[in-house]
């Protein structure tokens, strides 16, 4: 079921219009060299799509870009493990998401501020309604966050 956040559906459109791109390119070549007829036949042109959609998913990353709202968790939270199994850090530049893979690098961009970091994903979270990100004390320091608690941010993550 399509999703009605924008972002989302942009990275599904982009996929799509590059699968599309490599069917016809694929075609075209074939044609040239001589080992599709002109007029090649619907499920012909469907195989290809399946092939080049198979061999994407295998070598392409995927991007993200997400929007929303960032908080920090810090000192309270030090020496815990995280879900990924290592121990948290406030000092280290990591962050929790719901879902992006662990060893994921993320940059993440403060809205109001302009200012950027990249961190890496260690742990789940945030559980909290309307967030999508929680930084360490460290990343929220390098924000500008820290003070605030939380601010509107924009995480881009390839993985």
């Amino acid at each position: 079921m399509p999703s009605n956040d924008p972002a989302e559906n942009y990275g599904r459109c982009e996929e799509y219009r590059f699968r599309c791109a490599d069917v016809v390119r694929w075609l075209s070549h074939a044609k040239a060299q001589g080992t599709v007829e002109p007029d090649s036949s619907p499920a012909l042109v469907k195989a290809a799509a399946g092939d080049v959609a198979k061999r994407e998913t295998e070598t392409t990353d995927v991007v993200v870009r997400q929007r929303g709202v960032a908080s920090w968790y810090g000192r309270a939270w030090r020496g815990r493990r995280t879900a990924s199994g290592t121990r948290f850090d406030d000092r280290a530049m990591t962050a929790a998401h719901l879902w992006l893979p662990f060893e994921t690098t993320a940059r993440v961009t403060n809205v109001e501020n302009g200012r950027s970091v990249e961190v890496v994903v260690n742990d789940r979270g945030p559980y909290h309604r309307g967030r999508i990100i929680d930084l360490s004390a460290k990343a929220a320091e390098a924000l500008g966050i820290k003070e605030c608690g939380t601010a509107e941010v924009i995480v881009s993550a390839q993985y």
